[in-house]
């Protein structure tokens, strides 16, 4: 094969090869130290099912806090549920911890929609699933 002449792109200056010219793939980012193991296991679940350059580094705050207010979030619920077992059931420690799951989840779907990891932003217009299908009654017609 010739070599191309003239200069080089940028994305061809982009690639990252060893020395005998096999690309090397960037690795996906391990999870910060701070983080607990849980929090972990959630930074994984996420990084693991997006390809290798699906985040940058500018984007790991939100990504951290992602995690944090999920396993947060876990833990209110599993404080409700002890709440709702206890036979010192209290309304009002019930519906504080209630507004303190709402608000993890508020803090979720916040992140979630920031890192474009929700079902909507994976949503492609152009796909065969989403067009009206063409012909046929319409569905307010019955067939009889």
């Amino acid at each position: 094969m010739k070599k191309k002449r003239g200069r080089k792109t940028s994305a061809v200056l982009a690639i990252i090869t060893d020395s005998q010219g096999v690309e090397l793939l960037p690795e996906k980012p391990r999870a910060p130290a701070h983080l607990t193991e849980d929090e972990a296991v959630v930074w994984y679940s996420v990084i693991d099912v997006h390809e290798q350059d699906w985040i940058s580094s500018d984007q790991f705050p939100l990504l951290v806090q992602f995690c944090c207010h999920t396993m947060a979030a876990k833990k209110v619920a599993q404080l409700i549920q002890a709440e709702l077992a206890s036979d010192n059931f209290e309304w009002s420690t019930y519906k504080e911890m209630l507004a303190a799951q709402e608000r993890e989840s508020r803090a979720i779907t916040a992140l979630a929609r920031t890192l474009r990891i929700t079902n909507q932003a994976r949503y492609v217009p152009d796909s065969a699933s989403a067009r009206p299908t063409v012909g046929g009654p319409d569905p307010w017609e019955k067939e009889k």
